[in-house]
This record gives C-alpha cells, structure tokens and sequence, in this order.
C-alpha cells in the first residue's frame, strides 16, 4: 500500500475490517458448512483471496482499503471454518492426523518461501503489483478446478 502512495498509519486501518469481518464470516461460513458442500465455500474463498491479490495493487483510498479489507476478512473467516470439515468431508477421519500434518508442514515451507518471489517482483519492478496480479491467477484457477470436484457420495455413486 506504501507503493500505492498509501502512508503506513493509514494501511494499517485495513485491520479493522480483516478482524470483525473474518469473524463473522466464520461463524457464517460454519453454518453454510452444514448446507451446502465444503467445495463451494472453499471455492468461494480462493475467488476472494485472487480478488483481494488484485485490490492489493489498487489500494490507494480508504475505501478500497477497506474493501481490500472486507475481502480478506472474508477469505479468512471461510477457511477457517470450512478447512477442517473439508478435511474429514473429502478424504474421511482414519488419517485425518496424518493429512493435516503434512498441510501443515507444506504451509509453514511456502509461509517461510513465499516472501522471496515478492522481494524479487519489487527490487525488479519497484513494486508488488505485478507478482500480486500473477499471485492471483493461482488461487483463481485452483477454484475454478474445485468447483468440478466431485463430492464422496458422489464418486461412490458412479462406483
């Protein structure tokens, strides 16, 4: 936000809507849990996570920081609620452990490699808008392939 003339004080209000919406969302999105399949939040929550990549590049008032915010607070309150239903919706509760421990160690590898591409994207193009529009093609494309998953009952039901 600093590269998009933003000063670090006035960043630092997008928090406000990223905390009170993440936890709506994910009271919210844990009802929807019991409605409707995991794959259509999750889905849901990748489209918000490439919108909120692409408003990253475009914040520079106070109200796309805070529908940068918003959207992130909403990605947030999502996966949170919706990660472990999926977990146990899709590959079931006999290795439950097992599958969410090694997540959790590709998780914490891409949190520790992530940053390297993006202090790359800035000291070759003097900002992160770039390496955020391509950022985003990710959780975009990785959502539109979810939206085609099938669920369990239906893979056992061609079966």
């Amino acid at each position: 936000m600093e590269h998009n003339g933003r000063r670090r004080a006035a960043a630092a209000t997008v928090f406000i809507p990223i905390a009170g919406v993440a936890a709506v969302s994910n009271l919210g999105s844990g009802m929807l849990l019991d409605r409707v399949q995991p794959r259509m939040l999750l889905c849901g929550g990748l489209f918000l996570l490439a919108g909120a990549l692409l408003t990253a590049t475009r914040v520079t008032s106070p109200h796309t920081a805070w529908t940068y915010g918003v959207m992130l607070g909403l990605m947030q309150g999502m996966q949170g609620a919706v990660g472990g239903g999926a977990w146990a919706y899709y590959f079931g509760r006999a290795n439950h452990g097992a599958m969410r421990g090694f997540a959790s160690t590709v998780m914490v590898a891409g949190s520790a490699l992530g940053p390297l591409p993006f202090a790359w994207g800035v000291e070759r193009f003097g900002t992160y808008a770039p390496l955020l529009t391509v950022a985003a093609l990710l959780p975009a494309c990785v959502a539109i392939r979810g939206l085609f998953v099938r669920s369990p009952s239906e893979v056992a039901a061609k079966a």
